[in-house]
C-alpha cells in the first residue's frame, strides 16, 4: 500500500509538472506562498491584532474576569476554530477568490464572498487610522519633552488654543493631548472640526506601506508578515521584562 501511494504521488507530481504552474481565472500563473512559515505568519496576523492586547483584557475585566473566559473559550472551540478550518479548507479546495469560491458551492452564495471582501476593507481602513496615529506619536516622540506629559503639556497649549488649563494627572493630560491636539476634535456637534495635518500625513504613509506590502501578491505579503507578526511579540516580551523590573511591580 505504501509503495502504491508513493507511486501515485510520483505520478501526480509528474502530471502537475507537465501541466505547468496552476493558472488563475485570467490565465496567468497563480501566485503561491513562499513557504509554510509565511502562510502561518499571515494567518496569525489575521487572528491576532491590537484588540487582543488592549481590548480583550479590558472587556474580560469589565464582564466578570474569569467568568468571561468560560463562554469565550466555549465560543472559540464551537464557532471560531470550525469557521477558520472551513474557510481554509474551502480556499485550498477551490483556490479561488472569496466570491468565486462561494459561487462554487452555490451561485446564491457569491454575495457572501463579496461581503467578506467589503468587511476586510473596512477593517483595513480602521487599522490604517490606528497606524496613522502610531506614526504621528512615533514622530512626535523625538521631541526633547513629550507633549502628552504634564511637563510638556504647555507646548500643546501654544499650538492648540482649544485645550483648557493643563492638568497634573498623566492620564488626563494624555487624553487631552490626544483629543485636542492629535485629533483636533470639536467640543460640540455644531462646531467645526479642524483637520489634523499630522494624522493625514500619517494616514497617507500607512496606505503607502499597505500598498507596497500587497501589490506583489502572496510572494511579498508573506515575507512582510514574517516581520510584522513576529516583531510585536518580541516588543511585548521586552515590555514585559521592563514592567517586572520597575519599582512596585510585585505589588501590581
Amino acid at each position: 500500500a505504501a509503495a502504491a501511494a508513493t507511486a501515485a504521488a510520483a505520478a501526480a507530481a509528474v502530471a502537475a509538472e507537465r501541466r505547468g504552474p496552476e493558472r488563475g481565472a485570467h490565465g496567468k500563473p497563480r501566485q503561491e506562498w513562499g513557504s509554510r512559515l509565511e502562510f502561518i505568519c499571515s494567518t496569525l496576523g489575521f487572528a491576532v491584532g491590537i484588540g487582543n492586547v488592549l481590548r480583550a483584557p479590558y472587556v474580560a475585566r469589565q464582564y466578570g474576569g474569569g467568568a468571561f473566559v468560560i463562554p469565550y473559550i466555549l465560543a472559540y472551540f464551537v464557532l471560531g476554530v470550525p469557521a477558520v478550518i472551513a474557510e481554509m479548507t474551502l480556499g485550498q479546495l477551490t483556490r479561488e477568490s472569496p466570491p468565486r469560491a462561494m459561487r462554487r458551492i452555490n451561485a446564491r452564495l457569491e454575495g457572501v464572498g463579496w461581503a467578506g471582501i467589503m468587511t476586510l476593507f473596512g477593517i483595513t481602513s480602521y487599522y490604517a487610522v490606528l497606524l496613522a496615529w502610531s506614526i504621528y506619536y512615533f514622530i512626535v516622540s523625538f521631541t526633547p519633552t513629550l507633549p502628552w506629559t504634564p511637563t510638556g503639556f504647555d507646548i500643546a497649549l501654544i499650538s492648540n488654543s482649544t485645550v483648557d488649563e493643563p492638568f497634573e494627572e498623566p492620564a488626563v493630560v494624555a487624553e487631552r493631548y490626544f483629543m485636542n491636539t492629535v485629533l483636533r476634535a470639536s467640543r460640540t456637534a455644531e462646531s467645526a472640526t479642524v483637520m489634523s495635518g499630522g494624522v493625514l500625513l500619517g494616514l497617507i504613509a500607512a496606505w503607502v506601506m499597505v500598498f507596497f506590502a500587497v501589490f506583489r501578491g502572496p510572494w511579498l505579503t508573506g515575507k512582510v508578515a514574517v516581520v510584522t507578526v513576529t516583531l510585536p511579540y518580541v516588543l511585548l516580551f521586552a515590555l514585559l521584562i521592563r514592567a517586572v523590573t520597575l519599582e512596585g511591580a510585585g505589588d501590581g
